[in-house]
């Protein structure tokens, strides 16, 4: 188990934050079946063992995922970069989902194939219209409220809209309200969460923007490079999410070029006596301007591999970007 993380600023005026990062969106998840007392000794795995950075989101487990984090880093706030978002409301059956979600976590855990139809209706949230957007400044200011409450803190280190769309973006009221809590002191940093490269791209204008949080994998368009350069040019620091493809690149996939790009990492993981999942990890920690990759699980088994391979990519010092990349002859 890797017991020393390498640390790398979030841009140029960011916190320090551990190159692997641990991501949360599935802690307090009805798919995952985990307790509250669970996700907190998970949490804490993940920290006793030299992770510093923890991403999480207000939507995540309806904020149990921020109450796990809480309890999880309290009397010790100081030693961690809690990064948090913001933009997603569930609709009124939110606290009906709430009330039965310790029943269906029973199921989950006892019936074989549960935990991936739950996982597949969480996903179908938004189709529904159960999870839906708004970035209202008022939504955006009593959601931050409501995450230092959960979080049991008094300032979130980065706090980034969640999604945001480009009306978000270019909202000088939405974004003077964030800079005003920022002068509060309840954020220190302040980021755009978004795949969507327009959205990137909008966001370069916005100021005293900190941080970007997005995908960062072989399947993105290849627009999104040069766009992280500019970046990191300016001193703003990327958070990879879904460095796996959201699992896509580590499993058999219908969709062609995931399927062509998953035989290319085979192959050059192979050569380099990687394994495809430290091969990706390398990928985007070696991306322009990224300080943290973010990897997230719900157990301590995966949690330590996800060190294991992490180890194997410090180990190999010769692992650049520009040959990582142009590993994967894909049209984007």
């Amino acid at each position: 188990m890797t017991s020393h993380i390498p640390i790398r600023p979030l841009g140029k005026n960011g916190p320090p934050c551990s190159i692997l990062g641990f991501g949360t969106g599935r802690l307090r998840s009805a798919s995952t079946g985990l307790s509250q007392a669970e996700a907190v000794r998970l949490v804490q795995h993940a920290t006793t063992s030299g992770i510093t950075f923890i991403d999480t989101a207000d939507s995540y487990g309806q904020g149990e995922s921020e109450a796990a984090i809480g309890r999880a880093v309290r009397g010790q706030r100081k030693k961690f970069v809690i990064a948090t978002k913001a933009g997603f409301r569930f609709s009124a059956a939110g606290p009906f989902i709430r009330m039965i979600k310790p029943v269906i976590g029973g199921i989950v855990r006892r019936i074989a194939g549960v935990a991936r139809a739950v996982s597949k209706a969480r996903g179908s949230a938004r189709k529904i219209g159960v999870l839906r957007q708004n970035f209202a400044p008022a939504a955006i200011v009593a959601a931050v409220e409501a995450s230092l409450r959960r979080l049991g803190t008094d300032y979130i280190d980065v706090f980034f809209l969640h999604e945001a769309t480009l009306d978000a973006v270019r909202d000088g009221e939405l974004w003077g309200a964030l800079l005003q809590l920022r002068a509060e002191g309840k954020l220190r940093h302040l980021g755009i969460s978004s795949n969507d490269t327009a959205v990137l791209e909008a966001s370069l204008s916005l100021p005293d923007l900190s941080a970007i949080e997005t995908a960062v994998n072989p399947m993105r368009p290849a627009a999104l490079w040069p766009l992280l350069e500019n970046f990191s040019s300016l001193g703003i620091g990327v958070v990879a999410n879904q460095i796996f493809g959201s699992g896509r690149l580590l499993r058999t996939d219908p969709d062609e070029k995931a399927a062509v790009i998953r035989i290319q990492l085979l192959t050059r993981a192979n050569s380099l006596s990687l394994s495809p999942r430290a091969f990706l990890l390398a990928f985007a920690l070696s991306a322009p301007g990224v300080a943290s990759a973010l990897t997230g699980t719900t157990n301590t088994v995966h949690l330590d591999e996800n060190f294991g391979d992490l180890s194997a990519v410090i180990a190999r010092t010769s692992l650049d970007w520009a040959t990582l990349r142009d590993c994967f002859q894909v049209e984007h």
